[in-house]
């Protein structure tokens, strides 16, 4: 097979390139840019879910319904601190001193919410509209 576009040979072995090359005019990003957008949606979901789940235990301890000398809580409300606690310490330095009340977690659903509004879910339509 040689002077074959497409194929590599080296000694003895020969195998195809098609899954290699890439035409000049070939379409192949717009699939890939999609899979990235839903899989940045999901992330975006993900986020939310923990958030959700980190105001209801931090409430929950508030309110002593939940005690951190249970191991399993204790576990549990730490995990979700050091998993929240680097997206809402920057939200929680801008914002000024409300007392007792943290309003971090509602910014940064609103956050999410512009981000999903405004630059996700157009980007996201006009890449399967226009296959850009």
């Amino acid at each position: 097979m040689p002077g074959r576009r497409g194929w590599c040979e080296t000694a003895t072995i020969s195998f195809p390139l098609r899954s290699l090359y890439i035409e000049p005019n070939a379409k192949k990003g717009p699939p890939m840019l999609l899979g990235l957008l839903q899989f940045v949606d999901v992330v975006l979901n993900l986020v939310i879910f923990v958030m959700i789940a980190q105001v209801i235990v931090s409430w929950l301890l508030a309110f002593n319904i939940l005690n951190m000398s249970n191991r399993f809580v204790a576990t549990v409300a730490n995990a979700l601190w050091q998993l929240t606690d680097p997206l809402l310490r920057p939200i929680r330095r801008m914002l000024p001193n409300f007392g007792g009340l943290d309003i971090s977690p509602i910014v940064l659903f609103l956050a999410i919410y512009f981000i999903r509004l405004v630059i996700l879910y157009p980007l996201m339509r006009q890449v399967a509209m226009q296959g850009l």
